[in-house]
């Protein structure tokens, strides 16, 4: 979901790269979940994600739609994301005891949080998004490590070459010619990158990356 910052927030001093050390660690997030709340309609699913929820719930995409996911028109394209419409207004899968129920397969939003992704021509920089997370007493991480993504430098790349795709599916998305037109670019991407199985015993980004190549 694309959002506009501050000048300040992405202040030359609040750029960082996967190496870099960064003053976020919360002591695991212990007692608190506010991150899980009240945050609307905003955290778009990506292949990568769906692949690790569906994987870790044992379920199909399709099963998820209406229990735990929806679809919804994000900046023009009808993407998956998180439900947060509930009773208590928090996310589908935040436990009694206000834990995650599926953090060993949390989407990548969660996992980023409370840093940010500003993106350029040649790729993109992390930012820490300021006063987003409460807690105090934070201590420094690697945000490689923060992560939690063995292969790194794969994940980055999907994240750069899926962001490509996204935004010109938006670009034809906006000069089609119809609703109709506009929802089938939408439903291109639904059915190549999340109704479509992957592979478990084979390379996660390298599958999605043959899909992506396929669509230029």
């Amino acid at each position: 979901m694309l959002r506009e910052v501050s000048a300040d927030t992405l202040r030359p001093g609040n750029r960082y790269q996967a190496e870099d050390m960064v003053k976020i660690a919360c002591n695991n997030c212990q007692g608190c979940s506010d991150c899980c709340r009240d945050m609307e309609a905003t955290i778009v699913l990506d292949p990568y994600d769906m692949f690790r929820l569906t994987n870790f719930l044992n379920k199909s995409f399709e099963s998820l739609i209406g229990n735990g996911v929806e679809l919804k028109v994000v900046d023009g394209l009808i993407l998956p994301l998180l439900s947060m419409e509930n009773e208590a207004g928090c996310c589908v899968f935040l436990n009694n005891e206000g834990r995650c129920s599926v953090h060993e397969a949390r989407p990548g939003i969660c996992r980023l949080f409370p840093l940010g992704r500003i993106y350029e021509e040649d790729g993109f920089s992390y930012f820490l998004q300021e006063g987003a997370c409460k807690a105090k007493n934070k201590s420094k991480v690697k945000v490689r490590k923060w992560l939690c993504e063995e292969n790194c430098a794969g994940y980055e790349e999907f994240i750069k070459q899926w962001h490509a795709l996204i935004v010109k599916s938006r670009e034809k998305a906006a000069k089609a010619q119809s609703v109709e037109e506009q929802k089938a670019i939408s439903m291109e991407l639904l059915n190549r990158f999340y109704i479509m199985g992957y592979q478990r015993n084979e390379d996660i980004f390298t599958q999605i990356e043959k899909r992506i190549v396929q669509c230029e």
